[in-house]
């Protein structure tokens, strides 16, 4: 049995459907809706005994959260100027705060990640995604 046929009648049988309902092609986003993706993700991981991806976020959530980061290190920076306290190099120093800011504000704060891995919208691209990260590891 392949992988992407492994993927296939897990996936049915996570989401309760007859043996041989999903085909490769389907459409991960027609099967696995927002509301209950994280739950059927999991299920589905349990189901085909295969580790999945982890979730993502959606790139402008990510910039958004990046790009926030360096707001609060630029008012951070300009306070303590007008303070009369000058941090060498604040430029750099800034942009490595704000994406520090930026990834602990994503990690902690923002909603739990509900988008597909970049690249992963059938059950065929998922199972080519995990084929092509375990041959990534033996290399």
């Amino acid at each position: 049995m392949t992988l992407e046929t492994k993927l296939c009648a897990s996936l049915a049988q996570a989401l309760g459907l007859a043996p041989g309902a999903v085909r490769s092609d389907a459409r991960l986003d027609e099967l696995l809706p927002v509301a209950r993706r994280r739950e059927l993700w999991s299920a589905w991981e349990r189901q085909a005994g295969v580790a999945l991806p982890v979730l993502d976020h959606r790139f402008s959530v990510k910039m958004s959260w990046f790009a926030g980061g360096f707001v609060v290190a630029l008012f951070l920076f300009s306070a303590l100027r007008t303070v009369g306290i000058h941090v060498p190099g604040s430029t750099m120093t800034g942009g490595v705060l704000g994406m520090l800011l930026g990834a602990v504000g994503l990690r902690w704060l923002a909603p739990r990640p509900v988008e597909f891995p970049p690249g992963v919208h059938t059950v065929a691209s998922l199972a080519a995604r995990i084929l092509a990260r375990a041959l990534a590891h033996e290399a």
